[in-house]
């Protein structure tokens, strides 16, 4: 079998968000290069990166393929950073996977805005009330813990005034009965690089009447209601199965609302995770279901459901990466095998975005798989986790995406309650085993 090895390294971080132009890495190829055809990308972040082999100079030239975003991993409960290695593709078909694998730490920037503002608690006044403290902000930012800075219109300045994160009314300014029932503000909040406005509505009451409820009562840490605890910052867990639910898509400021066929509800603040006895429900448009179930629906042509999901999401976290998930269910699409370069790039596009690729999009991935830069599984990858197919995906399941899990019966528990739980061997489809 040809031998092909490399020399050279990657830069060792990579700023979320890169692009193409942004950072690049060049390794110089040594060995039966005569034979080399195609150099690919493997490993937990092969998706966000392509090789491109030149033969002339020997080199293989590794470039973003897709962007990636910091936050994705605090999501997730990860560290911040990416494996990659190279597979070296030959003349015959046999493929050989370079030793060293490449550790790149993926940089935060604060790239995007506030991205919502909420009272928190308060949110009403009654009229005439002197200087009244309104609320208590909250302020959602994947960029940023703050601090906030607040502005107002400038017809609104004079009146309002933000004081250790609670609204209030300057000293001896009042709103009137004509406010009622409500008095919108206009709120500018900036985390001290980027900025946005919201608008506040301000519930304003008669005399002596108590203020209208602004926010739900959310779930607390350490409490149990109606079933359901909090197993982490940003996971919630019940012993209930999710066919005795409905649960809402996300608030603003990301608070769920769960309403139960008993009758009972639970309002839950920003969660990553919401655990059922029979599966879990993870985030629209982020996260390994988002990405699993982006992929079924590029490579099958239909939206998968919790236990389509299940055994895609369970082999990526027991270390397959999404190419060879991508091949798996090229296997199982015997139409898309048939087809020739083109086809096969428009029927991708179609399914993940569902529109036809531009003229630059189809003349680009139909020149890779021609020239062998890349697999069909690569560049079903590329093209399933877009961030436009990603966001459409999104768009068509707001509430998120149900990866199906079992029971364990024992403990009385989901079979991996927190997010920091071990993964289970894959095991036979025969049983529940090769659940997630």
């Amino acid at each position: 079998m040809p031998v092909v090895r490399s020399r050279g390294g990657t830069p060792y971080s990579i700023v979320e968000g890169s692009g193409v132009g942004d950072w690049i890495a060049n390794l110089e190829l040594s060995g039966d290069l005569s034979r080399l055809v195609a150099v690919e990308t493997v490993g937990s972040a092969s998706a966000y990166f392509s090789a491109i082999w030149d033969a002339a100079l020997g080199i293989a030239t590794v470039r973003p393929g897709a962007s990636l975003d910091f936050e994705s991993f605090s999501a997730a409960g990860t560290l911040p950073e990416v494996e990659l290695a190279l597979r070296f593709v030959f003349d015959d078909g046999s493929r050989q996977e370079d030793g060293p694998i490449f550790q790149i730490a993926v940089l935060d920037r604060d790239d995007t805005p506030p991205s919502a503002l909420a009272f928190s608690t308060g949110g009403g006044v009654a009229a005439g009330e002197i200087g009244a403290a309104l609320g208590t902000l909250s302020v959602s930012d994947p960029d940023s813990a703050g601090p906030f800075f607040f502005s107002f219109a400038p017809e609104d300045e004079w009146r309002f005034e933000v004081v250790g994160g609670v609204l209030k009314l300057r000293d001896g300014i009042t709103l009137g009965w004509d406010d009622m029932p409500v008095r919108p503000v206009i709120v500018e909040v900036s985390d001290g690089a980027q900025s946005a406005a919201f608008v506040l509505e301000v519930t304003v009451t008669e005399p002596l009447r108590e203020p209208a409820p602004n926010a739900p009562p959310l779930h607390a840490e350490g409490e149990t209601r109606a079933g359901f605890a909090l197993a982490g910052p940003r996971e919630a867990l019940t012993a209930r199965s999710v066919e005795e639910a409905s649960v809402s898509a996300p608030h603003p400021g990301g608070v769920r609302h769960v309403v139960l066929d008993d009758g009972g509800d639970v309002w839950l603040g920003p969660v990553d995770r919401l655990r059922f006895a029979d599966g879990w429900l993870g985030p629209a448009a982020i996260g390994p279901a988002a990405e699993a179930a982006a992929l079924h629906r590029a490579v099958l042509g239909e939206d998968a459901d919790g236990v389509a999901l299940a055994p895609i999401v369970a082999s990526l976290r027991a270390g397959a990466g999404w190419v060879e998930a991508a091949e798996g269910l090229l296997e199982a699409a015997p139409t898309m095998a048939a087809l020739g370069d083109a086809a096969f790039v428009q029927a991708l596009f179609r399914s993940a975005l569902g529109e036809e690729p531009g003229a630059g999009d189809l003349s680009l991935h139909t020149a890779r798989l021609a020239g062998g830069g890349a697999s069909r599984a690569q560049v079903a990858a590329d093209i399933a986790l877009s961030q436009a197919a990603l966001a459409r995906l999104a768009d068509a399941a707001p509430a998120g995406h149900w990866v199906a899990e079992p029971f364990d019966e024992a403990s009385g528990v989901p079979a991996r309650p927190t997010l920091d739980g071990a993964m289970p061997a894959i095991a036979s489809s025969a049983g529940l085993g090769w659940f997630m």
